[in-house]
């Protein structure tokens, strides 16, 4: 579905005359797959590289060196642009920066219409991406009205309409509050597991990527890890040093191991935790 291949890219500042006055690199040499289907978190702490690696699935950042292809097409060929859009949904952290009109439905209906999608079939996707979100009791309100999380469905519902075969949050839940971010990571769980639908998960929040089937972890421009949650969350010293936390969970496991109790390396939820100690105990 998704291959990246020795991408580099670098952000070039310039001064008022154009001139350049210092280069950064944002992304160096960065190299993965992500197979159809699959649920995918990009962790990384701020300008660890993930939003600008995100900007680039689908084309709104072009390689500097390296390719990055989507369904076999190389987003740096301009004359497949609408192609590769149509296939990768983005999703960012502001939801008020998608939504576009004032009432919901309509605003869920916008994408396919610019698509030029016939009218009776737009108001059949409408319906059921609203209904996938769980937002279809909402459509005649305001989106002004809605809490974050709700907004934040809205959006993806909008997306879900054009029909993509992945999308791309980019830190989608960072301006929610737990409950909000609860929400928007059910929906779009669901979604990957009944629809088949790709997902690239770009956070940095570790709780929202103990499920995911795979876990990247990004670093000053460079791809530093890569495995199963288990395998990435069991190097507690490693994420540290990365400037990442890791799950509550998996912490308090660490430390409790540090005091003689023989918990294994990879707990990552409180039932697993209470397991654990029962099985101790």
């Amino acid at each position: 579905m998704i291959k990246v291949e020795n991408l580099v890219f670098e952000y070039i500042r310039r001064d008022e005359n154009d001139e350049v006055i210092g280069v950064e690199m944002a992304l160096d040499h960065v190299s993965f797959q992500v197979r159809k289907g699959e649920f995918v978190a990009v962790l990384g702490h701020n300008g660890s590289g993930k939003s600008t690696l995100a900007k680039h699935i689908n084309a709104i950042l072009l390689p500097g060196e390296g390719t990055v292809y989507v369904d076999g097409i190389d987003t740096s060929d301009g004359g497949m642009l609408w192609e590769i859009r149509q296939r990768v949904g983005m999703v960012f952290q502001n939801p008020d920066n998608q939504i576009v009109n004032n009432v919901v439905e309509e605003d869920v209906g916008f994408g396919p219409e610019n698509l030029g999608v016939p009218t009776k079939e737009i108001w059949s996707r409408v319906e059921e991406s609203l209904k996938k979100v769980g937002m279809y009791r909402n459509r005649k309100d305001c989106p002004n009205n809605l809490s974050g999380g709700q907004k934040q469905r809205v959006a993806i519902a909008g997306v879900l309409a054009m029909r993509p075969k992945c999308i791309v949050f980019d830190e989608s839940t960072a301006m929610l509050d737990p409950c909000g971010r609860r929400d928007v990571l059910e929906a779009v769980r669901e979604i990957n597991e009944k629809e088949g639908i790709t997902i690239l998960w770009i956070t940095h929040f570790m709780d929202e990527v103990t499920e995911a089937d795979r876990v990247l972890v990004m670093n000053e421009g460079e791809l530093v890890m890569g495995g199963k949650p288990k395998e990435i969350f069991s190097q507690t010293d490693k994420l540290k040093k990365y400037h990442l936390d890791v799950p509550q969970v998996t912490e308090l496991a660490a430390q409790l191991r540090k005091r003689g109790v023989p918990l294994p390396a990879d707990l990552l939820t409180v039932d697993e935790l209470v397991d654990s100690l029962a099985g101790i105990l």
